[in-house]
């Protein structure tokens, strides 16, 4: 088997449908190396993960990924098209992948091109009904897939799917920014995403966490079994994964839930102006206004989603909109996409190799925030590991002369670790700074694990 696959992830938690996607990648593409970009702290849907970013990369690698790197913070706390069009562009910069895979509730690889062909062509008789229906006050997601089901009925069903959904974007990605990575999408097994209980082994990653936030809530108490307090979750996830994620709750890392922040969300929501408020990314239309009045008669961070969100701002903006206004981010930070740095997260013994092709192919090397590592240590405990990928105007090493879009691309990087951290269990690892002190997951598992 020879070449690299690619895959966008968030794993909030990695679990067994993760585990099939991976090696289904390897056997349907005959792939021999994987190389994972996942959401950091914070997901799309908005909101924290529910651990953070290192324990999940080392679930990845565990699961059969080889180098897993962080998808920079801009994206990842973006709309779909966002988010799918920072990680293509970030694949494709590494200039190592061949295919990008991802799973589908189709499973129709065909009919999903299709749909991406027309949203990435928008010709003038999908533009004006498109317009049309959001006139209609329909969300744009709802506006866009009634369009689509105008000019093509047979498909738009695709649009009502969130797999689905994403594969049609990151396809459009693909096409847009003329990558060089072939579409592979492998269908998903087990319950569907949207699933909010578990149903056995393929149980969807929602109904995981909610399982996990009763069990720590207390709702659902359950005694310790041989494998530990979260003995439970064995039955979801690949034994590994289960450990590095007990060790990780037992610790007081986690879990780590959107409510946890309310107070914090809540005091910068009614402090800012109403202009400050509209600069954030998702925010038009004077729902600047909305989101004002929401946050002063709001107790929580649900009841801000609750009075703030409507049929046209659905609940994941309105949650993407709270995790930006903590972070102070604006429509700026994601008007450009920009590849230049990358955050290594969690990589094996093939995956220091790819680190290595990486750094041959774009004719540069792989930094440390933290002076007292050189590449010689990568992977020996050093956190902070950036790779410069290629751009068509290449960073330089010193930080003085890194272009200034990319250093605030870091520092809001950095700044969504330090405030994730805030919302751990235990007060003493609320201190700031884990990007940089955070050593590198090395596996410590069967090595053939993940075949």
């Amino acid at each position: 088997m020879t070449g690299t696959a690619g895959i966008i992830s968030e794993y909030n938690p990695f679990h067994n449908g993760h585990l099939y996607h991976i090696r289904q990648t390897r056997r349907k593409g005959g792939f021999d190396s994987v190389v994972c970009i996942m959401s950091g702290n914070f997901v799309q849907r908005g909101g924290p993960a529910i651990v953070n970013k290192f324990v999940r990369a080392g679930c990845a690698v565990a699961g059969g990924a080889d180098l897993v790197l962080e998808l920079p913070f801009p994206y990842a706390n973006a709309s779909a098209g966002i988010f799918a069009a920072g990680a293509v562009k970030v694949l494709d910069a590494l200039g190592i992948i061949d295919c990008l895979s991802f799973g589908s509730e189709s499973g129709d690889l065909k009919s999903l091109v299709q749909v991406a062909d027309l949203l990435a062509g928008e010709p003038e008789e999908f533009r004006r009904s498109l317009r049309r229906h959001l006139k209609a006050d329909l969300s744009f997601a709802a506006a866009r897939q009634v369009a689509v089901a105008e000019l093509l009925p047979e498909s738009a069903a695709l649009l009502s799917s969130p797999n689905d959904i994403l594969g049609i974007e990151y396809i459009k990605a693909l096409k847009t920014h003329n990558s060089r990575m072939v579409p592979m999408t492998i269908l998903r097994q087990g319950a569907g995403d949207r699933e909010i209980t578990v149903s056995g082994r393929l149980s969807s990653a929602t109904a995981i966490r909610n399982l996990i936030h009763d069990r720590s809530s207390g709702i659902l108490p359950g005694e310790r079994d041989d494998k530990g307090d979260w003995g439970f979750l064995d039955e979801y996830m690949p034994g590994p994964c289960q450990t590095a994620l007990q060790e990780a709750f037992l610790a007081g890392s986690g879990p780590v839930d959107l409510e946890d922040f309310s107070t914090v969300i809540l005091s910068v929501l009614r402090r800012m102006t109403p202009e400050e408020t509209a600069a954030l990314p998702d925010v038009s239309e004077g729902l600047e206004n909305r989101l004002k009045t929401a946050a002063v008669n709001s107790a929580t961070a649900a009841d801000l989603v609750r009075l703030a969100g409507t049929r046209r701002y659905p609940d994941s903006r309105i949650r993407r909109i709270m995790i930006s206004a903590l972070a102070g981010m604006q429509k700026e930070d994601q008007r450009v996409i920009n590849a230049d740095l990358v955050r290594v997260l969690a990589f094996n013994d093939k995956g220091r190799d790819l680190i290595r092709k990486i750094n041959s192919v774009n004719r540069q090397s792989a930094v440390s925030e933290r002076p007292e590592c050189t590449e010689e240590h990568q992977g020996a405990g050093c956190g902070g590991l950036l790779l410069i990928t290629g751009s068509t105007a290449p960073v330089l090493r010193r930080k003085g002369e890194f272009r200034a879009e990319v250093l605030r691309q870091l520092e809001l990087g950095r700044l969504a670790s330090d405030l994730y951290a805030l919302g751990v269990p235990d007060p003493g690892l609320r201190v700031g700074g884990q990007d940089k002190r955070a050593a590198l997951y090395r596996p410590h598992y069967p090595a053939d694990f993940s075949n």
